[in-house]
């Protein structure tokens, strides 16, 4: 496959996934625990500007608001400007799956042909669980973006060859690790196996 048609066919790929993501979005009704809880929260960070602790307006109190705000500032962003809807509430979710299909053809790009590259962001695509989580306002896809951007921004420390783009590189490792901290805490710490190893 030539360089220019690739490149087309990568666009081509990740448009119709674009488009199955956002089909129907606002159609579905919130779910009951996880992504009704972060509506909840960010609703409180709406109408009440409590960006840190929302304990008090969280269904469940202490429970449901001792995680990290990251997705609850996000879905209030959406809320904001996208009024309360569902399409608001999954919008981030949606953006955080196809910026991580951009990062699995780039990361698989470094080991496979571009072919190859195409079928992994398609097997990814296809998937009922990432299915699932792409269109719920949750953390899980975000914290997936995160992880790959950690590990991408990996691979490009191991490739710079000058001062400048290893400082680049190892300013987008630490936001997108800072970022992975602000959306779930524990298992955030997976991405320091890419500087350690």
């Amino acid at each position: 496959m030539k360089p220019s048609s690739s490149i087309h066919t990568v666009i081509a790929v990740i448009s119709f996934f674009i488009i199955l993501l956002f089909l129907n979005l606002n159609n579905f009704e919130i779910q009951p625990w996880d992504e009704g809880l972060y509506a909840i929260r960010a609703k409180a960070v709406l109408e009440h500007k409590l960006y840190f602790d929302q304990t008090e307006y969280s269904a469940g109190g202490l429970y449901s608001s001792t995680y990290p705000p990251l997705t609850v500032w996000l879905l209030a962003l959406s809320m904001n400007y996208l009024g309360e809807s569902p399409l608001a509430i999954r919008f981030f979710s949606v953006i955080f799956s196809i910026l991580s299909l951009v990062l699995i053809y780039n990361i698989s790009r470094k080991i496979f042909s571009i072919e190859n590259s195409l079928i992994s962001i398609f097997l990814l695509s296809t998937t009922l669980g990432w299915n699932f989580y792409s269109r719920q306002g949750m953390t899980d896809v975000p914290l997936t973006f995160f992880f790959l951007l950690c590990f991408w921004a990996s691979i490009k420390i191991f490739e710079a060859r000058e001062a400048k783009h290893l400082a680049l590189w190892a300013a987008v490792f630490s936001l997108s690790f800072a970022s992975a901290l602000m959306t779930k805490i524990i298992i955030s710490f997976l991405p320091l196996i890419f500087v350690f190893t």
